[in-house]
């Protein structure tokens, strides 16, 4: 069973226990006010005075942030579950006001060690062994202090970003707020659609009732079309006004320059994957030709070529992920099972849980990963995604001081897809069963299509909102419609587009309702470990792992104790090269290659 109507049904070791981190909300409640009185009197004047009190203002600053991720991660786990449990959302509305006066702190700190000379905090560095954790990230500061703007501005930022962002809007719109219709199945059953079973109506061998969810599912966001653009216009003006006020060119250079990121990566990105497009347009066709149509149509896509998905019980999933990473390593296998073990993860879907999967990956708890498994492929890769986020949570906080525990997240999509390309090569070498590894396979090419193809649409399509704000326009629905639909014309031209394809971006999050220019990592993730699973495969001898293993888990466990680039340089992968995206783009052409010998009759 994969949906219950109430979270008592659902056995204790499928869901979180937010009581493992505060056994009740008063206790909950004594931590945040301990927080609030900290934060309150921390002291951030004169704090470059001396070595030891800037080693002492960033010991206590960095502890109340150890102390508030408990605060904060106990407050997610409940909203999380429930989006319309009234509670949940007032202490995470005050999480947020901590999460602001935290901020607002981190911001007067950073603006002061800005403001003293670079030579002056070499100096500091030289002379405090108390600081000397501290190097990589003083050396990051002083790098960026030309765009820091004064204290008094940076307050302001820091305090009104949460609040003029948008996102929280959205998100309550689209989980809370939103009821879709009701539809009859092929079968006779009803449904209702929501946001996390749509795309598995949509793999539907029914053609029609594909096409019903695709157009009820649309006409039901397009209803609130005004509201989600004006959310959209807000977190993208928020974006565009603080990087001009930092003195950034645009939005995408501030972006980028938060990680030390050149823009010669994101152009590269676009640049090899429009220009090679014939993976993806060899896929559609064929897809086209499998399914029996004239025509493709968006309502097609999610189709799998297999006649009947592979039924994969959460069990079972489980077991396969951890197979799965024996190329790295016996304490990565037992350190993913006892995660597993000890509520790592809350399975399956409930009354307004939020849609999808994700993790929540916190240095001063255990990683938390949220699922709304459905016992299919798709959520197999779910989870093995999700756990290579929580790994990666893991083996940093586990290594690494708080300073540097928070991974960058240009390099955050790495690890979890790894995980999803050695669960390929697992199924398809080791485990006998001809429709489970063309299922597999099947999902891969999926996976190709959209992290590889599809979010880099989504990454031309960012770049066009955020330079048409930064003009002076505003993100109105026509405008935001125009967009996603030049984005089909331009890489998906097999496809055949309706017009309510062209409010795509109201269910598209990754665009920048979370965290602008965020999306394009997948697609430059996915081509790192792709990279990486290569060369770490090449001295596995199904036995011991080797030495591009040993390295990569030092990757893992760096944090942002490096910048990321020189953390991928360090594991031989060069983001600034074509390099990467062309052994992607091949890497998508033999998928497909093996696919079409498996699929013969």
């Amino acid at each position: 069973m994969s949906h219950f109507q109430t979270r008592e049904h659902i056995a204790d070791q499928h869901k979180w226990d937010p009581e493992a981190i505060f056994h009740d909300e008063k206790t909950w409640e004594r931590a945040a006010d301990r927080v609030q009185s900290r934060l309150t009197g921390l002291c951030t004047d004169d704090i470059t005075r001396n070595p030891a009190t800037l080693a002492e203002t960033l010991d206590t600053f960095f502890d109340i942030k150890a102390e508030f991720e408990r605060v904060d991660v106990y407050a997610t786990l409940h909203s999380l579950i429930d989006t319309t449990d009234e509670r949940a959302q007032e202490r995470s509305g005050r999480v947020d006001d901590l999460r602001s006066t935290l901020e607002t702190n981190r911001s007067s700190i950073e603006t002061a060690i800005q403001r003293t000379n670079a030579e002056r905090i070499e100096t500091m560095l030289a002379e405090s062994e108390a600081l000397s954790q501290y190097g990589q990230y003083l050396c990051n500061l002083t790098c960026q202090a030309e765009h820091t703007a004064d204290a008094a501005a940076e307050a302001v930022i820091s305090t009104l970003t949460p609040v003029l962002g948008g996102n929280q809007t959205y998100e309550t719109l689209l989980n809370a707020d939103l009821s879709f219709p009701s539809l009859e199945k092929p079968n006779g059953e009803q449904v209702d659609i929501t946001l996390n079973n749509r795309e598995t109506l949509l793999r539907s061998h029914d053609r029609p009732f594909r096409q019903t969810v695709h157009e009820q599912f649309y006409d039901t966001l397009n209803e609130y079309r005004h509201t989600i653009a004006a959310t959209f216009d807000k977190h993208v003006e928020t974006a565009v006004r603080t990087a001009d006020i930092r003195g950034y060119d645009s939005s995408l250079a501030a972006a980028l320059a938060a990680e030390n990121v050149p823009a010669e990566v994101y152009k590269t990105l676009i640049e090899v994957i429009s220009t090679n497009l014939d993976p993806l347009h060899e896929h559609l066709q064929y897809k086209r030709k499998r399914l029996g149509v004239d025509v493709l149509r968006p309502w097609d896509l999610n189709v799998r070529l297999v006649a009947e998905d592979a039924t994969v019980p959460y069990e079972r999933a489980k077991e396969l992920v951890v197979e799965a990473v024996a190329p790295l390593g016996e304490a990565y296998q037992s350190r993913l099972a006892r995660g597993f073990e000890s509520g790592w993860v809350d399975v399956y879907e409930t009354p307004n849980k939020i849609a999808g999967a994700g993790t929540i990956p916190a240095y001063s708890t255990e990683p938390y990963i949220f699922l709304n498994y459905q016992n299919d492929v798709n959520w197999l890769f779910g989870l093995t995604h999700e756990a290579g986020h929580a790994m990666h949570a893991a083996l940093t906080s586990e290594t690494q001081p708080i300073v540097y525990g928070e991974f960058d997240w240009f390099i955050s999509e790495v690890p979890s897809t790894v995980m999803e390309a050695l669960l390929v090569h697992h199924i398809l070498e080791t485990v006998e069963d001809t429709a489970l590894h063309r299922t597999v396979l099947d999902m891969w090419l999926e996976r190709f299509r959209d992290l590889l193809y599809r979010r880099t649409r989504y990454a031309i399509c960012e770049q066009q909102m955020h330079s048409h704000v930064g003009d002076g326009g505003q993100l109105t629905p026509d405008r935001l419609d125009q967009f996603i639909t030049d984005g089909w014309a331009r890489i998906n031209a097999p496809v055949s587009v309706d017009e309510r394809i062209a409010g795509e971006w109201m269910q598209a999050k990754y665009l920048n309702m979370w965290m602008p220019f965020y999306v394009y990592q997948y697609a430059t993730g996915f081509s790192a470990a792709l990279s990486l699973v290569t060369a770490i495969r090449e001295e596995w001898d199904g036995g011991s792992s080797g030495e591009m293993a040993s390295r990569y888990l030092h990757f893992l466990r760096s944090g942002s104790s490096e910048y990321p680039l020189a953390l991928l340089s360090e594991i031989g992968v060069d983001l600034r090269s074509k390099k990467p995206f062309e052994q992607a783009v091949n890497a998508y052409h033999d998928a497909l290659a093996e696919y079409t010998v498996l699929d013969q009759p």
